[in-house]
């Protein structure tokens, strides 16, 4: 007796081979000698690329420093960044953007100002430009000159200036349009108590004013704060707030002050009528706000690296504070986590991450995860990451010209989550599979099975009390030398619970990448694509991703970097991906794990029919949407144990080419054909039938062919 099948969202089909339908070079070249080759300007290889998609350049940013400053530019609407420094080195740089999103340009300035730390910058509303004061060099000597920035160039302002320091604050007000220096350290390491201020032509010394030196210098920041008229300062010393009205400084009371150490940033932000303050070397990655006379916390979903002696400015015409790298936390749970450089936005009381060494490739404008560019660029202080598309492709990047990869492609399967009761999936790199979910404990939810990992060699998963997931698998189950198809690694399967304690989620399958150029591909840096690692849930452990697959076709694969397609921790064989290397001159090959196969080029890509399996109905109701993959968002669900009839349409795959079914339940995987079985075929329609016995519950359904054309 059949059973009834509700279809609560699509089948999850696996396209069989979306980059894999190869056309094959007529005669192959004999090839004596690879140092005759390296000589050769162009050799005979062509990648396919039509050039549509223009280079690809990732924006630069500056590199890792700290003690520089920041500042907006209203007027020509740019932020300008100048000096910082990072162990002995001082940098007399200008940086500018318009949009940091966009990427850093270094300025070649006419006018030479020497490198420095820990100066202070602000808007001057008088001359409107920014100006810049003070800091200290190299060899540590304090400064006393005062420079502005007109948008293209510095101009030293020659006129008599508050003494030698750093470590101060410069504030300015929009109203009187007056400027005024706060504290900081003198020439000769004391702390200063001392308030100057500017009225578009000479500094006044406004006097001792009582503050004690245990309220300046590095651990002391002023704003202006516009919604009382005043100058606010906030002493993380003693962790008290001041502020300076009619030449005196007052202290005001405060329910609750942030403890932040020393070299957090202080910001008027006038869109909320408040002073933002954010990291520091104690509470680094805390965001404290001051508003009607006392401070809070705010809770954002995105926190940026944890910090301090970063600069940060307010951007007047987009509405939102900026901050740019600084000395970061290692040991941070940040998106960009020990890279050193970095910008983010705080507008509507969020965080959001601009750019900086983490990029991300967005390849949601590709269906088909197909990009035809000239030449590809990625600088060695850039780690690239990928958002992948609705429909998980592989990357494929196609080439007309040469393709340099300084820095980090990384495609890695997620490391599995820590298993708190929701649906924390183990994502896979970009065509890669995701990991299975560990069991709930017993006691909640009466078993103790885990829901299998996902993709053609998802680990199966735990179903006796503490029994842990397997590990995904891509070798030795699916794949081959020649990466026809081209796919992703498989998840680890969920691990079983116990009667008190959850099973461990299962990690996700490394991604899949194809590199073709009609010259050459030179790596000094990495491409990743290793399976995620396992993660205990209390009662088993879940399984490891396997690795992906790396593909490169070129005249010459060469360059100092390595490749790598592990599986998860540990990394052994059985759970490695695959790695192929096809050119004329391939000195890369030695630098791949696991170790690549490698010949003269066989194949040229032709993406023109992209070979295809779609799950198209079960039980006579049609699929219509996109996949799920997702067990706890079901494509099936099986009201009833029985057998059902599961039709799968294929598009430019060969007659006779065999189908394998793959069916996922919570605790149990169903291939068809069964080893003893006949094959199921591609028929003369393009289509294969598969009868499936199946138990009641929620399912996925996963088909898969190879064949070599």
């Amino acid at each position: 007796m059949k059973s009834k099948t509700r279809l609560t969202q699509p089948i999850h089909d696996r396209k069989s081979s979306p980059y894999g339908w190869l056309k094959l070079v007529v005669g192959l070249l004999a090839l004596t000698s690879s140092a005759i080759l390296q000589g050769q300007d162009d050799l005979p290889f062509s990648s396919g690329s039509t050039g549509a998609d223009g280079p690809l350049i990732v924006p630069p940013h500056p590199i890792t420093r700290q003690g520089h400053v920041l500042g907006y530019d209203p007027v020509n609407e740019q932020y300008v960044m100048f000096g910082g420094y990072w162990g002995n080195s001082y940098y007399p740089e200008t940086w500018v953007t318009s949009d940091p999103t966009l990427g850093w340009t270094e300025v070649e300035t006419d006018t030479f100002v020497s490198g420095r730390a820990n100066a202070a910058i602000a808007w001057d509303y008088l001359g409107e430009r920014l100006v810049m004061f003070g800091g200290y060099r190299a060899d540590g000597t304090k400064l006393d000159d005062m420079w502005a920035w007109d948008g293209t160039d510095w101009t030293q302002i020659a006129v008599d200036t508050p003494t030698p320091r750093d470590w101060h604050s410069l504030v300015s007000d929009p109203v009187t349009k007056k400027m005024w220096i706060v504290g900081g350290y003198s020439a000769t390491n004391q702390q200063l108590n001392d308030v100057w201020e500017w009225d578009g032509t000479d500094w006044s010394d406004l006097g001792n004013t009582g503050i004690t030196p245990s309220r300046s210098h590095q651990y002391a920041k002023a704003i202006y704060n516009e919604a009382d008229s005043s100058i606010l300062l906030y002493s993380e010393n003693y962790r008290k707030t001041y502020k300076y009205e009619s030449g005196a400084w007052s202290e005001i009371a405060t329910g609750s002050s942030p403890d932040v150490g020393w070299g957090y940033t202080f910001v008027y932000d006038p869109t909320r009528e408040s002073g933002i303050i954010f990291g520091g070397t104690s509470d680094r990655d805390q965001t404290w706000e001051f508003k009607n006379g006392d401070w809070s916390i705010i809770n954002t979903s995105n926190i940026p690296t944890r910090r301090y002696n970063h600069a940060a400015t307010y951007d007047s015409v987009n509405q939102q504070i900026v901050i740019i790298n600084g000395y970061m936390d290692a040991f941070s749970n940040s998106v960009a986590n020990e890279y050193g450089y970095d910008a983010w936005s705080f507008s509507t009381g969020e965080w959001t991450y601009l750019t900086g060494r983490l990029y991300y490739f967005d390849m949601t404008e590709k269906a088909d995860g197909i990009w035809n560019f000239t030449t590809i660029d990625i600088p060695s202080n850039i780690e690239m990451r990928f958002t992948k598309n609705a429909a998980n492709t592989p990357v494929v990047w196609l080439a007309t010209g040469a393709v340099n990869i300084g820095g980090i492609l990384r495609l890695d399967g997620q490391n599995a989550k820590s298993n708190d009761g929701s649906d924390n999936y183990a994502l896979g790199g970009p065509g890669g599979a995701p990991g299975g979910l560990g069991a709930i404990r017993r006691d909640v939810s009466g078993n103790y099975a885990g829901t299998p990992g996902q993709g053609a060699g998802g680990g199966a998963p735990g179903v006796t009390s503490g029994q842990y997931g397997s590990d995904g698998n891509f070798k030795d189950t699916y794949g081959n030398t020649l990466l026809l198809p081209l796919v992703g690694g498989s998840g680890g399967g969920g691990g079983a619970s116990t009667d008190t304690g959850n099973g461990g989620h299962g990690a996700g399958g490394g991604g899949a990448i194809l590199i073709a150029s009609d010259l050459d591909i030179t790596i000094n840096g990495h491409i990743n694509t290793d399976g995620g690692d396992q993660t205990w849930g209390g009662g088993s452990y879940g399984g490891h991703g396997s690795g992906g697959a790396i593909k490169l076709m070129a005249d010459r694969v060469q360059g100092s970097g390595v490749l790598w397609a592990r599986g998860g921790r540990a990394y052994s064989d059985a759970r490695a991906g695959r790695i192929r290397i096809e050119a004329f001159f391939r000195p890369l090959a030695a630098k791949a794990t696991p170790p690549a196969t490698a010949t003269a080029p066989i194949a040229a890509p032709d993406f023109g029919d992209i070979p295809t399996l779609t799950v198209t109905s079960v039980d006579g109701e049609n699929v219509a949407l996109p996949p799920s993959g997702n067990l706890q968002t079901p494509d099936v669900v099986f009201t009833a144990a029985g057998t059902v009839s599961i039709l799968v349409d294929s598009e430019n795959i060969p007659e006779g080419t065999p189908v394998t079914l793959r069916i996922t339940t919570s605790g149990e995987i169903i291939t068809l054909p069964a080893v003893d079985d006949p094959d199921v075929t591609v028929d003369a329609n393009g289509q294969a039938t598969f009868e499936a016995t199946v138990p009641a519950g929620l399912g996925t359904i996963q088909a898969f062919s190879e064949f070599t054309p």
